[in-house]
Protein backbone atom coordinates (compact mmCIF):
# COMPACT_ATOMS: atom_id res chain seq x y z
CA UNK A 1 0.00 0.00 0.00
CA UNK A 2 1.25 3.64 -0.81
CA UNK A 3 2.05 5.85 1.79
CA UNK A 4 -0.11 9.53 1.87
CA UNK A 5 2.54 12.11 1.81
CA UNK A 6 2.86 13.86 5.31
CA UNK A 7 1.41 18.02 4.43
CA UNK A 8 1.48 18.86 8.08
CA UNK A 9 -1.15 20.72 10.03
CA UNK A 10 -3.39 22.92 8.06
CA UNK A 11 -4.36 26.13 8.40
CA UNK A 12 -7.63 24.95 9.74
CA UNK A 13 -5.97 22.95 12.53
CA UNK A 14 -3.50 25.77 13.30
CA UNK A 15 -6.29 27.63 14.28
CA UNK A 16 -8.42 25.19 16.31
CA UNK A 17 -5.05 24.22 18.45
CA UNK A 18 -4.22 28.17 18.79
CA UNK A 19 -7.63 28.69 20.02
CA UNK A 20 -7.38 25.97 22.65
CA UNK A 21 -4.05 26.94 23.90
CA UNK A 22 -5.62 30.56 24.35
CA UNK A 23 -8.37 29.24 25.97
CA UNK A 24 -6.62 27.08 28.36
CA UNK A 25 -4.39 29.85 28.92
CA UNK A 26 -6.86 31.94 29.82
CA UNK A 27 -8.45 29.44 32.20
CA UNK A 28 -4.67 28.78 34.02
CA UNK A 29 -4.47 33.01 34.31
CA UNK A 30 -7.91 32.99 36.02
CA UNK A 31 -7.30 30.18 38.38
CA UNK A 32 -4.34 31.53 38.92
CA UNK A 33 -5.52 35.05 39.84
CA UNK A 34 -8.34 33.52 42.17
CA UNK A 35 -5.63 31.92 43.98
CA UNK A 36 -3.56 34.51 44.72
CA UNK A 37 -6.72 36.74 45.55
CA UNK A 38 -7.95 33.84 48.22
CA UNK A 39 -4.44 33.78 49.60
CA UNK A 40 -4.35 37.37 50.04
CA UNK A 41 -7.55 37.63 51.59
CA UNK A 42 -6.82 34.75 54.15
CA UNK A 43 -3.80 36.75 55.14
CA UNK A 44 -5.68 40.23 55.47
CA UNK A 45 -8.18 38.84 57.48
CA UNK A 46 -5.87 36.98 59.65
CA UNK A 47 -3.97 40.07 60.26
CA UNK A 48 -7.26 41.98 61.13
CA UNK A 49 -8.24 39.25 63.33
CA UNK A 50 -5.07 39.40 65.60
CA UNK A 51 -5.48 42.95 65.98
CA UNK A 52 -8.76 43.25 66.74
CA UNK A 53 -7.57 40.64 69.03
CA UNK A 54 -5.41 42.53 70.96
CA UNK A 55 -7.68 45.36 71.14
CA UNK A 56 -10.29 43.97 72.52
CA UNK A 57 -7.93 42.61 75.45
CA UNK A 58 -6.88 46.29 75.64
CA UNK A 59 -10.62 47.54 76.32
CA UNK A 60 -11.50 44.69 78.14
CA UNK A 61 -8.67 45.44 80.68
CA UNK A 62 -9.60 48.52 81.14
CA UNK A 63 -13.46 48.31 81.50
CA UNK A 64 -12.98 45.66 83.79
CA UNK A 65 -11.50 48.46 86.06
CA UNK A 66 -13.43 50.67 86.11
CA UNK A 67 -14.40 52.22 89.19
CA UNK A 68 -17.29 54.74 90.64
CA UNK A 69 -14.56 57.82 92.63
CA UNK A 70 -15.48 60.21 95.14
CA UNK A 71 -17.61 63.10 94.21
CA UNK A 72 -19.42 60.95 91.19
CA UNK A 73 -22.92 59.23 91.49
CA UNK A 74 -21.72 56.44 88.41
CA UNK A 75 -18.73 54.68 87.14
CA UNK A 76 -19.90 55.87 83.79
CA UNK A 77 -19.93 59.17 82.68
CA UNK A 78 -21.59 58.90 79.91
CA UNK A 79 -22.51 55.43 77.36
CA UNK A 80 -23.85 55.32 73.70
CA UNK A 81 -23.81 52.32 70.93
CA UNK A 82 -20.28 53.92 69.59
CA UNK A 83 -19.23 55.78 72.54
CA UNK A 84 -18.06 55.05 75.91
CA UNK A 85 -16.43 57.47 78.62
CA UNK A 86 -15.83 55.91 82.22
CA UNK A 87 -13.67 56.06 85.30
CA UNK A 88 -10.78 53.11 86.00
CA UNK A 89 -7.99 52.39 88.20
CA UNK A 90 -5.97 52.10 85.74
CA UNK A 91 -2.28 53.03 87.70
CA UNK A 92 -2.55 50.62 91.04
CA UNK A 93 1.31 50.46 91.16
CA UNK A 94 1.31 53.59 93.66
CA UNK A 95 2.75 55.79 91.76
CA UNK A 96 -0.56 57.40 91.33
CA UNK A 97 -1.29 58.23 94.94
CA UNK A 98 -3.15 61.36 95.97
CA UNK A 99 -2.54 63.95 98.44
CA UNK A 100 -5.29 62.01 100.52
CA UNK A 101 -3.92 58.62 100.40
CA UNK A 102 -6.52 57.32 97.09
CA UNK A 103 -5.33 55.71 94.21
CA UNK A 104 -6.05 58.28 91.86
CA UNK A 105 -8.43 56.82 88.98
CA UNK A 106 -7.98 57.95 85.38
CA UNK A 107 -11.21 58.84 83.30
CA UNK A 108 -11.05 56.52 80.06
CA UNK A 109 -12.84 56.97 76.52
CA UNK A 110 -13.27 54.94 73.96
CA UNK A 111 -14.49 56.66 70.67
CA UNK A 112 -14.06 56.18 67.10
CA UNK A 113 -12.85 58.37 64.09
CA UNK A 114 -11.39 58.27 60.71
CA UNK A 115 -10.87 54.44 60.38
CA UNK A 116 -9.65 54.53 64.41
CA UNK A 117 -10.37 53.39 67.45
CA UNK A 118 -8.91 55.25 69.48
CA UNK A 119 -8.72 55.07 73.84
CA UNK A 120 -7.97 58.57 75.22
CA UNK A 121 -7.38 58.37 79.11
CA UNK A 122 -7.30 61.53 81.24
CA UNK A 123 -5.52 61.66 84.50
CA UNK A 124 -7.82 62.89 87.56
CA UNK A 125 -6.77 65.01 90.56
CA UNK A 126 -8.65 65.38 93.84
CA UNK A 127 -9.53 68.47 95.34
CA UNK A 128 -10.81 67.37 98.94
CA UNK A 129 -14.07 66.51 98.34
CA UNK A 130 -14.33 64.87 94.80
CA UNK A 131 -12.42 63.74 91.72
CA UNK A 132 -12.05 65.44 88.54
CA UNK A 133 -10.74 65.01 85.01
CA UNK A 134 -8.08 67.77 84.87
CA UNK A 135 -5.08 66.10 83.53
CA UNK A 136 -3.64 66.12 79.82
CA UNK A 137 -5.85 63.86 78.20
CA UNK A 138 -3.73 61.11 75.85
CA UNK A 139 -4.95 59.39 72.84
CA UNK A 140 -3.54 56.31 71.29
CA UNK A 141 -5.33 54.38 68.60
CA UNK A 142 -5.65 50.48 69.09
CA UNK A 143 -7.30 49.14 65.92
CA UNK A 144 -7.77 50.67 62.53
CA UNK A 145 -10.97 49.45 61.06
CA UNK A 146 -13.79 50.74 58.21
CA UNK A 147 -16.08 49.49 60.62
CA UNK A 148 -16.55 51.44 64.17
CA UNK A 149 -17.42 49.22 67.68
CA UNK A 150 -20.15 48.68 69.24
CA UNK A 151 -21.31 48.61 72.61
CA UNK A 152 -23.93 47.40 74.40
CA UNK A 153 -25.33 47.95 78.41
CA UNK A 154 -26.57 45.55 80.42
CA UNK A 155 -28.32 46.06 83.78
CA UNK A 156 -26.96 42.60 85.21
CA UNK A 157 -23.62 40.50 85.44
CA UNK A 158 -21.78 38.45 82.78
CA UNK A 159 -23.42 35.25 84.27
CA UNK A 160 -27.40 35.73 83.81
CA UNK A 161 -29.74 34.07 85.98
CA UNK A 162 -31.08 30.74 84.50
CA UNK A 163 -28.47 31.22 81.62
CA UNK A 164 -30.88 33.06 80.07
CA UNK A 165 -29.35 36.63 78.41
CA UNK A 166 -31.17 39.66 79.59
CA UNK A 167 -32.00 42.63 77.39
CA UNK A 168 -30.05 45.09 76.75
CA UNK A 169 -30.57 48.93 78.14
CA UNK A 170 -31.78 51.53 75.69
CA UNK A 171 -28.66 53.36 74.63
CA UNK A 172 -29.81 54.34 70.97
CA UNK A 173 -29.74 58.44 72.10
CA UNK A 174 -27.23 57.57 75.16
CA UNK A 175 -27.83 55.54 78.24
CA UNK A 176 -29.92 58.11 80.63
CA UNK A 177 -28.91 58.97 84.30
CA UNK A 178 -31.15 56.15 86.07
CA UNK A 179 -29.43 53.43 83.40
CA UNK A 180 -26.23 54.81 83.92
CA UNK A 181 -26.64 54.13 87.30
CA UNK A 182 -28.08 50.43 86.60
CA UNK A 183 -25.13 49.49 84.32
CA UNK A 184 -23.57 46.52 85.40
CA UNK A 185 -21.56 45.21 82.41
CA UNK A 186 -21.21 46.05 78.84
CA UNK A 187 -20.48 44.18 75.64
CA UNK A 188 -18.08 45.19 73.40
CA UNK A 189 -18.38 44.13 69.39
CA UNK A 190 -15.58 44.54 67.40
CA UNK A 191 -15.25 44.49 63.77
CA UNK A 192 -11.90 44.48 61.91
CA UNK A 193 -12.03 45.43 58.42
CA UNK A 194 -8.91 46.63 56.46
CA UNK A 195 -9.86 50.34 55.44
CA UNK A 196 -7.07 49.68 52.85
CA UNK A 197 -8.73 46.42 51.74
CA UNK A 198 -12.20 47.30 51.49
CA UNK A 199 -13.14 44.10 49.26
CA UNK A 200 -12.02 41.48 52.40
CA UNK A 201 -15.29 40.50 55.09
CA UNK A 202 -14.22 41.57 58.09
CA UNK A 203 -13.85 39.46 61.51
CA UNK A 204 -15.86 40.14 64.03
CA UNK A 205 -14.94 39.63 67.46
CA UNK A 206 -16.98 40.01 70.72
CA UNK A 207 -16.44 39.76 74.42
CA UNK A 208 -19.12 41.06 77.40
CA UNK A 209 -17.31 42.46 80.67
CA UNK A 210 -18.71 42.57 84.20
CA UNK A 211 -17.99 45.74 86.03
CA UNK A 212 -16.51 43.94 89.20
CA UNK A 213 -16.10 47.29 91.47
CA UNK A 214 -19.24 48.93 90.22
CA UNK A 215 -21.27 45.20 91.36
CA UNK A 216 -18.98 45.55 94.62
CA UNK A 217 -20.10 48.95 95.15
CA UNK A 218 -16.27 49.86 95.66
CA UNK A 219 -15.96 53.76 95.80
CA UNK A 220 -12.10 55.03 95.23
Amino acid sequence: MRRRPDHGLGAVEVLVAAALGMVVAVASVGVFTATVRTVRSVGVRTSDTAEARIALNELTRELRVSVRPKGSVTAVVSATPTVLTFYALLDRSGSSVAANSDVAPSQVTFSYASNCLTVTTTPMTFNGTAWSATGTPVARCVLRSAAAPAFAYYSDPVISTGGVDSTPLDASAGLSAANLALLQSVEITLTATDPAQPGVSGTQLKSRVTMSNVLLGAVV
